[in-house]
Parts: structure tokens; sequence; C-alpha cells
């Protein structure tokens, strides 16, 4: 999981940062201690090429931290507890435009709605306009003009939140 997720981040956001902000940022996000501690405390899914029976990597994954609610949603009574957060989507690139992202948010919205969550929520950056109107298919739309800033290296990532009240 710690390659998929580093190449993934990095065919992603590669052409926004430098390549030594995006190395330490990836060293330090995706290593193996990092990875193994988000698969014991949240939901990790992998997603999987069943036709290709030689293929053992997985091409995409979903991390969701359950019972989590973001400090937007607090006084927002249109998106009621409990929530829960998607940190982190992610389709090789290879796989994009195959079904395989849709497959993987329709997964996660069952698995979502099996454990009663009636919010679903997550923060995407402004300039990531592929994943936002991937995510507004399922009705996950911008619910605050507030911006969030992460660290990449020496470089910052301005993101927003996204929510959806699922029924």
């Amino acid at each position: 999981m710690s390659s998929l997720a580093a190449q993934t981040f990095s065919d992603t956001f590669a052409h926004l940062h430098s390549a030594a902000d995006l190395h330490q940022f990836i060293q330090t996000t995706y290593n193996r201690d990092r990875i193994l501690k988000d698969i014991q405390t949240d939901a990790v899914f992998f997603l999987c090429n069943d036709e290709d029976e030689s293929a053992a990597d997985p091409i995409g994954y979903c991390q969701i931290r359950w019972s989590v609610r973001h400090a937007v949603l607090v006084d927002a009574e249109e998106y009621p507890d409990p929530s829960a957060e998607i940190r982190r989507f992610y389709i090789r690139k290879d796989q994009h435009r195959t079904g395989a992202g849709t497959f993987l948010m329709r997964f996660i919205l069952e698995r979502a709605k099996e454990r009663d969550v009636r919010t679903l929520w997550l923060t995407a950056m402004a300039e990531n306009h592929n994943a936002i109107a991937f995510y507004a298919r399922f009705g996950i739309k911008r619910i605050t003009d507030e911006t969030f800033v992460y660290k990449v290296g020496s470089d910052f990532q301005v993101s927003t939140a996204f929510a959806t009240k699922l029924a």
C-alpha cells in the first residue's frame, strides 16, 4: 500500500510541488510505519483487478475514518451525525476512466450506509478539478468557502471541505 499511496499521490500532485518537497512529503506520509498505523486505526479498502489473475497489486484504495466530524460541520444541521471522513481516495493513473473509481466509491457508500453514517465528508484541493467532478457525481458537494492549508515539504496545499448527506 505504501508504494501505491506514494505513486498515486505523486501522479496527482507532482506538477504542483518541487521534487524535493514531494519526496519529503511522501517519505513522511506514506512510509511503512505510518501506513501500518493508518490500517490499524482507520478502515482502508483496496481495489484489485480480479479479471487479471496475474495482477497482485491493488489498483486503488480508500481510507475512511469512521465517526470523525469536520469542524465546518459542527453547526451544520444539514449534515447530521454520525459522520465519516474519506481521508484518501486514489486510483492508479493507468486505471482512470475505467470504472474503477466508480466501483470503489459505490463500495464505500455501501459500507457507510451499513454503519448508519448520515454524513460523508472529505477535503480536496481546489485545483483537483477531476476529483471534484468525480465526487460531484455522487452528490458530494463543496460545503464552505473556508480553506484549509496542508504542508507538502516547504510548499502548501490549499483544500476545502465537501460533503454529502446519506439516506
